[in-house]
């Protein structure tokens, strides 16, 4: 009786375990790290999707918060991604600034209007200064808000790129120098008053001029576009100090000339005394608006985000901000031949000027004070539900290329962890119930467009390429520890910039090497103990160091947008540069997306667009074909004999890998698309900029 039982338990536990390996099965593939198993960008899927759009063929939407570039991994239950989002703030003294900053603007708003509704109704004539007083004051404060909208409302300062660091403090400058203009119309003609403001304004002028951020960067001198506009702010600032200053000792005697033209003003032309002061104020406002609708009206794109798009655009914006504030100055200073007839008491004065200093501190000080968590997040591959979140908190940010991320590099994965790297911010370990296993915040990579590379997991090593100009490194970490196995210092350049290469592991005479193309070269290294082998000097210009070299049997292909190359991995040595061949790409080759490779034919995509299909063998271009006008930053994907293309607008392209150009689909999800994508069990997961997709047919 116990022998029969003993056989039904047998057979029931063989079912349920065959029950079991059925349902894995349905989940047994697996892309555990930037560009999957193969690391190449090669799905195991023998097909993908090839028809969808924000509601067709979707099985799950899953929305994931804050901001990321990191691409999705997953293994046999779960997809993980990083990102970053704000949490908390040290918002004491930043909150004490904003309601000083806001009561200020309530009450010399309603001192402002008062005493300009004061001055009119004291007066039953108007004369030509009138009216532009009231025009020019009018038309500043639409100027002012336009700053204000610029630095504050449009979420410029939330953004801690480079750029949107200079265009904050250079906003921030104008706004101040508004003021300056509007306070020389309301204060009294007193020779003190204006020395005082004159020195003071030459002093910040020569703060924003020499104070800026990332001075290194935004040099005072050069070709660069950033040098006329911080020179503009800066110059025209001096010339309306030096003028106040120097105006402060002319004695006013002018009287009211009695042969000026005078307009009688009746009760009734309130209302269009109303609508002048309206239309200066939305004139002051909207011109730069106009200016960007006009100009960008017929070009491709503006239809998105069309208020920030239309003002954002260029930064032409500062010259004719400067500009026109210049002339309003000029102009009411050349018919200011009598009192200024609109005055405030010294209070509001000294409270006017005190307005500007408050938000460019806020502004450029103050915002720096937030505290960020960095997340790894956990989803489930089949219904998209969010099975946990790890987070760390961290401050004090390094700044970014506008379109990168503080959660770029991309995670990796072995059996049992989820290995999540952040730059600076530091490289955690995570079990597969979210839990920290170590952690290292001792790992800096200190650049200007924040760090882009992923690292990769070996064996039982995780390899971290930190190429940045100053203390550029290579480092092998224990993924069991956290503690370094070796580090190899690289050779430093000049500049700011970093590299963004993900390394590249391969064998070269039966030997696991490191590849790692930089600006002085291509090193390999010995993936044992670091120990650099060959340097290959095949130079490279310090913006252009993102896309990934590839191995193709025993050729490796070192992409380029200006320059690609071929060499034989048989024969590399110290001595010479074995080539195979060299092929110019005039600006149309990958700079940020890394190329894949089909048979013996690659495939790959320039960040304007231009996707190209080459033959390893030769360097020989098959066919070049505009895909769109928009930017590439993914690289894309190969599942069985389609190649996958994603641009930044969230538009897929879908070819054929074949010799002759040919466009298989295309479609759009409507989200920008940063990271690159990965097919598994024929099911396509992308990572927009706010959700992660699960396409199926």
């Amino acid at each position: 009786m116990l022998s029969k039982l003993f056989k039904y338990l047998v057979v029931i536990i063989i079912f349920l375990l065959a029950f079991q390996d059925i349902a894995l099965s349905a989940n047994d593939e697996t892309w555990t790290a930037w560009r999957g198993n193969s690391k190449q960008g090669i799905s195991e899927s023998i097909s993908a999707p090839v028809v969808w759009d924000t509601i067709n063929n979707v099985q799950w939407k899953t929305k994931i918060p804050g901001i990321g570039h990191s691409s999705p991994i997953a293994n046999q239950k779960s997809i993980f991604v990083t990102t970053v989002y704000k949490g908390s703030q040290n918002s004491n003294l930043k909150d004490i600034i904003h309601y000083l900053i806001l009561f200020i603007f309530v009450i010399f708003g309603c001192v402002l209007i008062y005493y300009l509704i004061k001055s009119i109704s004291q007066k039953k004539a108007f004369s030509l200064s009138d009216y532009g007083n009231i025009f020019l004051v009018s038309m500043l404060s639409g100027l002012i808000s336009l700053s204000y909208y610029q630095i504050n409302i449009s979420d410029l300062v939330l953004k801690r790129d480079h750029i949107s660091s200079i265009d904050t403090w250079l906003f921030s400058g104008i706004f101040v120098f508004l003021f300056v203009i509007i306070e020389s119309l309301l204060v009294k003609d007193i020779g003190y008053k204006r020395k005082l403001i004159a020195l003071l304004t030459l002093g910040f002028s020569l703060f924003v001029l020499f104070e800026r951020p990332f001075g290194k960067y935004y040099e005072l001198w050069g070709d660069g576009s950033h040098v006329i506009y911080t020179w503009s702010v800066a110059i025209v600032t001096m010339i309306i100090a030096i003028s106040l200053f120097f105006s402060s000792f002319r004695k006013n005697t002018l009287k009211i000339n009695n042969d000026e033209k005078v307009v009688d003003i009746s009760k009734g032309d309130w209302l269009a005394r109303s609508i002048m002061a309206i239309g200066a104020f939305m004139f002051g406002f909207g011109s730069i608006f106009f200016y960007r609708l006009i100009r960008y009206s017929n070009l491709e794109g503006s239809e998105t985000d069309l208020i920030i798009d239309l003002f954002h655009r260029d930064n032409r914006v500062f010259a004719l901000l400067v500009i026109i504030a210049l002339i309003i100055w000029l102009f009411r200073w050349f018919i200011s031949r009598i009192q200024y007839k609109i005055i405030l008491p010294p209070i509001f004065s000294f409270l006017f000027l005190l307005l500007p200093i408050l938000i460019f501190v806020d502004l450029n000080y103050l915002q720096k004070d937030s505290e960020y968590k960095q997340a790894v997040i956990s989803v489930d591959r089949d219904n998209g539900d969010i099975n946990w979140i790890s987070e760390n908190s961290f401050e004090n940010l390094v700044h970014l290329h506008p379109d990168n991320s503080y959660a770029t590099p991309t995670p990796m994965l072995d059996e049992e962890r989820v290995y999540a790297y952040f730059g600076t911010a530091g490289l955690f370990c995570f079990d597969f119930d979210g839990e920290k296993v170590w952690d290292r915040k001792d790992i800096i990579y200190e650049g200007i467009h924040g760090i882009g590379a992923s690292p990769m997991l070996e064996n039982d090593c995780i390899i971290i390429l930190n190429d940045m100009a100053e203390s550029p490194y290579l480092l092998a970490i224990d993924k069991y520890t956290g503690k370094n196995i070796w580090k190899v210092d690289r050779e430093i350049w000049p500049g700011i910039h970093g590299a963004h290469r993900t390394p590249t592991i391969t064998k070269i005479n039966n030997k696991k090497v490191i590849l790692a193309w930089g600006v002085y070269g291509l090193q390999i290294y010995n993936f044992e103990n670091g120990k650099q082998l060959y340097d290959i000097p095949i130079k490279h210009k310090y913006a252009e160091l993102v896309a990934s070299v590839i191995t193709i049997n025993d050729t490796l292909f070192l992409p380029n947008n200006g320059v690609c190359y071929a060499i034989d991995l048989k024969d590399v040595n110290n001595d010479s540069i074995p080539f195979i061949w060299i092929k110019k790409m005039k600006r149309k080759g990958p700079n940020c997306s890394s190329p894949v490779s089909y048979g013996n034919f690659i495939f790959m995509v320039s960040d304007n667009g231009f996707a190209s299909c080459m033959d390893v063998r030769n360097g020989d271009i098959k066919w070049q074909k505009k895909l769109s006008n928009k930017t590439y930053y993914s690289s894309p994907i190969i599942v069985n004999d389609k190649v996958y293309f994603f641009n930044s607008e969230g538009v897929t392209s879908i070819l054929a890998c074949d010799t002759i150009f040919n466009k298989v689909a295309e479609n759009s999800i409507d989200e920008k698309i940063f990271s690159s994508p990965m097919v598994i069990n024929e099911k396509l997961i992308i990572r927009s900029e706010n959700h992660l997709w699960c396409i199926s047919e």
